[in-house]
């Protein structure tokens, strides 16, 4: 691409003047712009809520090392346990906050799915 044509696309997305040739970079600047802002403005939907989850389990862990850090007996058991071994190197948890949400979500997929073909008849 020469410079004019590089620096015409520029102005045509920053913008946001619709073109043929932009149209498609627009869609997509403007589809992560609004999940950006539900995630930092925490709206609880179903396509971010599994970044929510993990912000929240991230505070969780944090918080919790560092009230055991002041007073060992103010945090469980199991809790020092997923806090600690995920803070290790080298070390992978076993535990994973998100596991059954995505599970759910990826079960609801395929059922949506698998009606769609059935009721489409397609194979």
């Amino acid at each position: 691409m020469t410079l004019a044509v590089q620096r015409a696309f520029n102005l045509s997305v920053n913008s946001a003047y619709p073109a043929k040739a932009t149209i498609s970079t627009l869609l997509t600047k403007a589809a992560s712009q609004s999940r950006n802002l539900a995630i930092n403005a925490e709206v609880v939907m179903p396509e971010i809520i599994d970044v929510l989850l993990g912000k929240a389990n991230a505070q969780m862990m944090s918080i919790a090392k560092l009230a055991n850090a002041k007073d060992a007996n103010s945090t469980s058991a199991k809790l020092k346990r997923k806090a600690f071994s995920c803070a290790k190197i080298g070390t992978k948890s076993k535990w994973h906050p998100l596991k059954q949400i995505r599970t759910k979500k990826k079960n609801k997929s395929n059922n949506i799915l698998q009606r769609a073909r059935t009721r489409y008849s397609v194979n």
